[in-house]
């Protein structure tokens, strides 16, 4: 009979050639001869984690420890093991055996730290993170972890640190590029995102999730043809990527390469590829049709109390009349707590759908008996259009934060106005048009606005030009025109503000945008993103703002126009490009909408050598625009509830000569 230890030799020789059972069978001997030898229970310990026979390993495991108590590498091994079953508690108690036992074990620190990451202790986990890789300076494996854990913590500058060292320690590390990629990406330092992403697909070039997140970072860096490249490699990949499909929709905006049948085509494709296949499960309508009854409206958005929605939907919640409208908010991203407070004062009935898969949202809505469904975001990031594809309400409505159609057949409506959508207008829609009298937007500014400052002409001697709309709206045609402005307006400067901006490094890039057009740097000040009531003080800054397009301002013009800021907006010929023009009409500002690029230059030219007229009107703007259908809530609730009372008796009408063909 063999002993135990030629036994084990033969098991490690076996497990090493990939025969798992015949290791154990020889291990299996080896403890029936000597039940007292710890290194024959860990090693079938761990050919039982391979055999994913768990709960066996820790069994074997543990008679490890019981026959040599301070066997750390075993309650390592357990640990791992209770951590990939979510046991975080006893992981996180087996590992501190470990380190116990172990004092300089870097491998236990590290998965304490993952344990304890898991289980809602980031602090903690840093601690530990910080610990491995000083007991071993070479484990890439911990500093991804520490800067992944950075990054729970908002520590991006640490993050991008360690990261960086663990690829330096193993340059082919897939995960830490992506994540180098996503913490550079959140520092606004674009490029060298764009380079993290671009080295992660030579390592994996089939990941359509880098290529979408490629696609976002050239977005976001002007490079807008690279990005819808991007977004068309990720789909060739995972053809049902369907929020990669809405992002390319997204950014087919941004060009005006793409003609209005083309981006409509390409939102039919979206809608035939993602949606048309759950037409089968939209269900009838138990709801009452009666013309006149209370209705109950449901907003759907993830970006409630957040952004352009907190500035242009509160105000509506607030104002709708009670008696006419019952509102609920269906958030598809969950709120802090301060915000679902706040959320929750204006709304009959808020909740955190955030979990909910599409079919169980489009239930939840069926439950509530909603009336009208309001989707807030069209393609945008976070949408849940295949919800509304599945037709929950009896009428379902597009507004707000997208500016296209969504191509869905089950959305009925798209609110719009006569400025963003006249009739001659070639960009086509799926939805019917409804059209507000006034603008299809309505601004309230935040409390904390700062007051309107004098003319910054006065203290310069000079006109300063700026925009603070996000840098990939900046198209080639746009910065030529504005290169036009600074041409024939001696002295004048320009002021860009964008988190885009955030990284200095990435200046002369965008310097080299005006250089072309012989603008000198020193005429193109760049600024880096700031805390929104700063930002709004910057406009102190500024004489007149340039609206980029074809992707025009929203929110960004409103802001303007309430610091004293006039906009110069060139209309174009689809809802985004005249987007501004529409806010402009609605504030009285139409002297500042332009019908073509001579136009536009010309009333630059117009206010720039007038200085003490913009002072003036810089003063009298915010009164005006405040007093305007721009800002009047309590008329845009009272114009939009008609609309509501128009699309609901315009089903009950069709449910009504539904029933009389059956009863007939």
């Amino acid at each position: 009979m063999m002993d135990s230890a030629v036994l084990l030799g033969l098991a490690v020789a076996a497990r090493k050639s990939g025969n798992l059972a015949q290791s154990l069978v020889y291990l299996e001997h080896a403890i029936a001869i000597n039940p007292e030898d710890s290194r024959i229970y860990f090693l079938h310990g761990l050919t039982l984690e391979d055999l994913n026979r768990l709960d066996e390993a820790i069994a074997s495991l543990k008679s490890a420890i019981r026959v040599k108590p301070d066997y750390a590498e075993a309650y390592n091994i357990i640990g791992i093991i209770l951590h990939d079953q979510k046991h975080f508690n006893e992981a996180i108690s087996n590992f501190y055996y470990a380190i116990r036992y172990k004092l300089d074990y870097s491998q236990a620190y590290n998965n304490l730290g993952s344990s304890l990451r898991a289980h809602g202790d980031p602090v903690g986990a840093q601690l530990q993170f910080e610990q491995a890789v000083r007991l071993q300076p070479d484990y890439a494996l911990a500093y991804y972890n520490l800067g992944k854990n950075c990054m729970d913590l908002g520590q991006l500058e640490q993050a991008e640190i360690n990261l960086s060292r663990a690829i330096h320690l193993k340059p082919y590390y897939f995960d830490a590029l992506r994540l180098l990629g996503m913490t550079l990406e959140r520092l606004c330092r674009l490029p060298k995102a764009i380079d993290a992403y671009q080295a992660a697909l030579k390592l994996c070039p089939k990941n359509a999730d880098i290529y979408n997140r490629l696609g976002n970072a050239l977005t976001n860096h002007c490079q807008l043809d690279q990005a819808v490249e991007a977004f068309r490699q990720a789909l060739l990949i995972r053809p049902d990527y369907y929020q990669v499909h809405s992002n390319l929709l997204v950014c087919l905006n941004y060009k005006s390469t793409y003609s209005n049948q083309e981006i409509f085509a390409e939102h039919l494709a979206w809608s035939f590829r993602h949606a048309l296949h759950l037409a089968g499960d939209i269900q009838p309508h138990q709801n009452i049709p009666d013309h006149n009854r209370r209705l109950r409206v449901g907003y759907v958005s993830p970006s409630f109390g957040r952004g352009a929605v907190r500035y242009f939907l509160q105000a509506l919640l607030d104002q709708h009349h009670k008696e006419v409208v019952e509102t609920y908010a269906y958030t598809t991203l969950s709120l802090s707590p301060e915000l679902f407070q706040e959320t929750s004062a204006f709304v009959t009935v808020l909740r955190d759908v955030s979990a909910f898969g599409d079919a169980e949202f489009a239930e939840r809505v069926r439950a509530d008996g909603i009336d009208i469904l309001v989707d807030l975001s069209g393609h945008t990031p976070g949408h849940r259009l295949m919800t509304f594809a599945q037709k929950p309400a009896p009428v379902q409505v597009s507004w707000l934060d997208y500016f296209n159609t969504t191509g869905l057949d089950s959305m009925d409506y798209l609110i719009s106005d006569e400025m963003h959508t006249p009739l001659q207008t070639t960009q086509r829609f799926t939805e019917q048009l409804a059209l507000l009298p006034h603008c299809r937007l309505c601004y309230t500014p935040p409390v904390y606005v700062p007051e309107v400052v004098e003319s910054p002409f006065i203290k310069n001697g000079y006109i300063v030009f700026g925009c603070f709309n996000r840098l990939s709206k900046l198209t080639q045609q746009g910065i030529a025109l504005w290169c036009k402005i600074l041409h024939v307006i001696p002295g004048s400067k320009l002021v860009l503000k964008s988190h885009s901006l955030n990284d200095p490094a990435s200046w002369p890039e965008y310097h080299a945008l005006f250089a072309i057009h012989d603008i000198a740097p020193q005429r193109v000040e760049l600024r880096g993103a700031s805390l929104h009531q700063e930002m709004l003080k910057e406009y102190g800054d500024i004489d007149i703002a340039l609206d980029p397009f074809p992707y025009n301002g929203g929110l960004t013009t409103c802001e303007a126009l309430w610091m004293g800021v006039p906009v110069i907006a060139l209309a174009g010929d689809r809802m985004i490009s005249r987007q501004s023009a529409s806010l402009l009409a609605a504030a009285g500002l139409e002297q500042f909408i332009a019908n073509d690029p001579t136009e536009y230059i010309g009333i630059a030219q117009k206010w720039a050598s007038n200085p003490e007229r913009l002072a003036s009107l810089r003063q009298t703007l915010r009164q005006r625009v405040s007093t305007s259908p721009l800002c009047n809530n309590e008329q845009f609730a009272r114009d939009m509830e008609k609309l509501y009372r128009y699309m609901w008796r315009q089903w009950c009408n069709k449910q009504q000569s539904i029933n009389q063909q059956r009863a007939e």
